[in-house]
């Protein structure tokens, strides 16, 4: 059976976040974000491939048996877009060619991250990286297996949303 909630509740929580924590980003005395994102959508295909990715590397390290895959989203920001043509910004500088996109600086945004249970927590860990299985995280300079590019509302047009 889908997992499912009342579109009332829906509704109430979205308006809440809107009402509150989207009203507080957007006027804050220091660091204010006006037109600040509050959805973001996924291709479906995009985020079925990726889970199928971080399946497949935990799959080809069957030395390090890990359980309960998972993904934890992260609220985060996108820097300004100054830096992004600069090195260490290269899986973001595709978004300078875009008008829309250029407009996602400083904006909400999530990052999922694969996880397994560890000791009975959700550990954070790159599956192509079988050295983080046991919960060290890689070096800052690292890449690490992370979904983020989906469209971003503002900018993009809010036609489709129920909420």
């Amino acid at each position: 059976m889908a997992n499912t909630l009342q579109f009332r509740l829906v509704d109430e929580m979205a308006k809440k976040y809107r009402n509150v924590q989207l009203t507080s980003i957007e006027n804050a005395p220091v660091n204010p974000v006006p037109h600040d994102a509050h959805s973001l959508w996924l291709d479906l295909e995009v985020l079925k491939d990726f889970i199928s990715k971080i399946e497949q590397e935990v799959a080809a390290h069957p030395e390090t048996p890990v359980r309960n895959l998972g993904l934890r989203f992260y609220y985060s920001a996108y820097p300004s877009n100054k830096d992004w043509h600069t090195p260490g910004y290269e899986d973001i500088a595709d978004l300078l060619n875009d008008p829309e996109t250029l407009q996602y600086e400083e904006k909400h945004t999530l990052i999922a991250v694969p996880t397994f249970e560890k000791a009975g927590h959700n550990q954070d860990f790159n599956p192509a990286d079988a050295a983080t299985y046991t919960g060290t995280a890689p070096m800052p300079s690292s890449t690490i297996m992370a979904l983020n590019h989906g469209s971003m509302i503002p900018p993009k047009q809010s036609i489709g949303e129920w909420f």
